[in-house]
């Protein structure tokens, strides 16, 4: 299976990825459940590895072998980058990130995407923020490598197509007009502000606090153009994690 970020490979042998493993056997596997599910025997029973990008460490790997309702896998992928210097600026774009990994790569339409994962009972959804990009995932532990090749035509290959793109900005237009007269959205937003004010975080920080009204306007002004420029800068497996629970082991993810 293949798992990769943008130009970062995950999984690719071309980087010269290296893997350590430490700690359970896939025979854990079929023992899963003869355990007490308490922090020392989770860490004792997980595998783990880390792999190497562009010669450097990078992505950790955690799996912790166990049986699951209908051999069914859960996991989750967390990249990481940047810095308040580096995303000056870049806060609303980020937040648009996560939903357009699913509308469409050089090989799939978003409607074969879908179908896709429906072929494999599985799910993929995406979140991000600044510097962050959170992935959630469901699969048939039989179905590991399929789903895991998508995980990486995803993140490598998203073509942020813009009709998808325009929809997300007047979605997102339209959910902050509506916060505009919801008096626990607007009593949060004035709290956040006068904790994280201006003068400690000016425009353009990551950390900044902006109103509804200029949230809109940084949402109006976004671009496809500028979305895309945002992954390729960023996009990378040099830090991070992806863990995986259930009937799977750690071989299972490697090449």
């Amino acid at each position: 299976s293949q798992l990769v970020s943008s130009d970062s490979t995950l999984a690719s042998q071309k980087t010269g990825r290296q893997t350590t493993t430490v700690s359970a056997s896939a025979t854990d596997v079929g023992k899963a459940d003869n355990f007490e599910l308490t922090p020392a025997q989770v860490l004792q029973r997980t595998q783990r590895g880390q792999l190497t990008v562009a010669g450097a460490p990078g992505l950790q790997l955690a799996v912790l072998p166990r049986s699951s309702k209908d051999n069914r896998v859960v996991g989750t992928l967390r990249l990481r980058w940047g810095t308040a210097e580096s995303l000056n600026g870049a806060a609303v774009l980020a937040s648009m990130l996560g939903s357009q990994l699913l509308e469409g790569t050089d090989k799939s339409a978003a409607a074969v995407i879908k179908e896709r994962l429906q072929a494999l009972d599985a799910s993929i959804s995406f979140t991000s923020s600044t510097g962050f990009l959170n992935g959630n995932l469901e699969f048939p532990a039989s179905n590991t490598t399929a789903v895991l090749s998508l995980l990486d035509e995803l993140l490598r290959l998203s073509t942020f197509e813009q009709p998808a793109f325009e929809r997300l900005q007047r979605s997102m237009v339209v959910v902050l007009e509506g916060s505009k007269s919801a008096p626990a959205a607007l009593a949060s937003n004035a709290l956040d502000r006068a904790y994280r004010p201006k003068d400690l975080y000016p425009e353009g920080d990551p950390r900044e606090v902006r109103t509804f009204d200029q949230t809109q306007a940084q949402i109006r002004t976004a671009t496809t153009g500028a979305l895309k420029a945002y992954w390729k800068r960023f996009a990378s497996a040099k830090t991070g994690e992806l863990v995986l629970l259930g009937p799977v082991d750690l071989a299972s993810v490697q090449p």
